[in-house]
């Protein structure tokens, strides 16, 4: 007897999923407007997709040049920045020392003490805001321009 040929390719299973442990899944047609290209796409499917391609990178690229003007702001107003993380550091030591120490004498030796490493936290506190905190403000202005359903 002559061997039966398989009635699919190995290449052509392997693109469907096998069953989870929660129930069979399978990949067939699911773009959710993803970069990827579903199995089967007609002509509209794949201009709307391809123009949603566009779209996504605009939008990358814009807020790429958000990010970039944030970093020149930082470099420019490295001034105020001090000024602000000079006043935080006031406050939050105020509020720290009134939080640990109750008593009063105590109390102000150790707000007195901790005025000293005061221009090393400023200056620590300006190095992370140049790294951190443009992309920080990018991605939370991201997250707030992205209108999800809840």
């Amino acid at each position: 007897m002559t061997e039966a040929k398989p009635k699919y390719s190995q290449e052509s299973l392997s693109i469907i999923k096998l069953p989870k442990q929660n129930g069979y899944q399978d990949n067939l047609n699911k773009s959710d407007y993803s970069t990827q290209a579903p199995l089967f796409e007609t002509p509209k499917q794949k201009k709307i997709r391809e123009e949603r391609l566009e779209e996504e990178k605009f939008k990358k690229k814009r807020m790429e040049e958000v990010h970039l003007l944030l970093e020149n702001l930082v470099k420019r107003e490295e001034v105020a920045i001090k000024m602000i993380a000079e006043r935080l550091y006031d406050v939050a030591k105020i509020n720290f020392v009134d939080r640990k120490v109750p008593s009063r004498f105590p109390n102000k030796i150790l707000k007195k003490l901790l005025s000293l490493p005061k221009p090393l936290a400023i200056r620590f506190a300006f190095i992370w805001f140049t790294k951190k905190c443009p992309r920080l403000i990018v991605n939370w202005l991201t997250g707030k321009l992205s209108f999800t359903k809840d």
